[in-house]
């Protein structure tokens, strides 16, 4: 099923890839650095990864970013440990991290498959406007395509509105294959951002525009996972790629 998305007033559309670009700090101070780096001509919206914040009170630091960023669509973040983040929550404290996030209304929020509760929290966020983005990531290898597949298809059984795999490669066949599979998936199930991680993978984050990818990452001052480049250099290259 193709799906009309939006985050923000940013149309989720093939063949012109977005560049969004995470901030991670772990306080209010560090969040600030990020911010004032960053050089908006170079990317379109921002990850907001709060599973390292240190602050208690993220309400009050979410007011705090969003009025830093000033309009720019903000897609906010709890990576757990199991997926390659910080976030060390029970299954219980990560539903309800995600519940107060999309009470916030933010523009967007990344709500994990591996949750037992993922079909829920997409529904509560569709009831409240905020799109989802549902998140696979395998730090480890890349999987068979037909367990791809299957990923795709137990997200499709949420309400998501952009399904997102992330994937290490052992070997640049694995990136071969995670394009080829981006490219046929997002045939039919647009919008879904397919990324190959590491070195091997860094042409999966600009063959956007070849595989239907809606939107990839790309770094400010520190990358969120490995293989981001620089945003200025992604976006350039998106540009004349088309």
């Amino acid at each position: 099923m193709v799906r009309e998305v939006s985050i923000g007033d940013l149309k989720l559309t093939k063949g012109n890839a977005l560049v969004c670009v995470p901030v991670s700090g772990t306080n209010k101070e560090e969040l600030t650095r990020e911010i004032e780096a960053l050089n908006k001509k170079n990317f379109d919206f921002i990850e907001w990864r709060i599973d390292g914040l240190q602050e208690k009170n993220f309400r009050e630091v979410y007011s705090f970013v969003k009025l830093s960023l000033y309009k720019i669509p903000l897609l906010i973040t709890y990576r757990t440990k199991n997926e390659g983040g910080l976030g060390s929550a029970s299954i219980e404290e990560y539903e309800n991290t995600i519940r107060a996030l999309i009470d916030l209304k933010p523009e967007a929020v990344d709500i994990e498959l591996s949750s037992p509760y993922s079909r829920e929290l997409c529904d509560y966020a569709k009831a409240q406007g905020v799109t989802t983005v549902i998140s696979y990531h395998n730090f480890k290898y890349t999987n068979e395509d037909a367990v791809i597949l299957n990923k795709i298809n137990e997200m499709k059984e949420t309400s998501a509105d952009v399904y997102k795999l992330a994937l290490m490669p052992a070997s640049f066949q694995d990136t071969l294959r995670v394009l080829s599979l981006s490219l046929k998936i997002n045939e039919t199930d647009f919008p879904s951002v397919l990324i190959s991680m590491g070195d091997l993978g860094k042409i999966s984050r600009v063959a956007c525009n070849q595989t239907g990818s809606p939107f990839t990452f790309a770094s400010s001052l520190k990358g969120s996972a490995p293989g981001q480049m620089e945003a200025g250099f992604v976006k350039k290259i998106l540009s004349e790629i088309k």
